[in-house]
C-alpha cells in the first residue's frame, strides 16, 4: 500500500521535528508492516479514518483510496 501526502503534512512534520520518523513510519507502511506502527481503523467504522502512530505523542491520520492510504493530518495524540 503507497502512502501520499496531503500538502502541508511534511511542514508540520519538519516544524516539530517528526520528520524522520514519520517517513519510517509510512516506509513500514509500505512494506505491509502494519502491527509496527499500530495502523488501525477507527470508529465509526463506516467513515473509514485509518491512524498510525508516528512517535508516543503524534498519530497520522488517514483515509485508503484506491489501494492507496492518504494522509490528511497529523495529530498531537494528547
Amino acid at each position: 500500500m503507497n502512502v501520499i501526502n496531503k500538502p502541508g503534512i511534511v511542514d508540520y512534520c519538519e516544524k516539530r521535528q517528526i520528520l524522520s520518523q514519520y517517513l519510517k513510519a509510512c516506509s513500514y507502511i509500505e512494506l505491509g508492516f502494519y502491527e509496527t506502527v499500530k495502523l488501525k481503523l477507527l470508529h465509526p467504522k463506516e467513515y473509514g479514518i485509518y491512524q498510525f502512530r508516528i512517535t508516543g505523542k503524534f498519530r497520522g491520520l488517514a483515509i485508503k483510496e484506491a489501494g492507496n492510504l492518504v494522509v490528511f493530518e497529523i495529530s498531537d495524540h494528547q
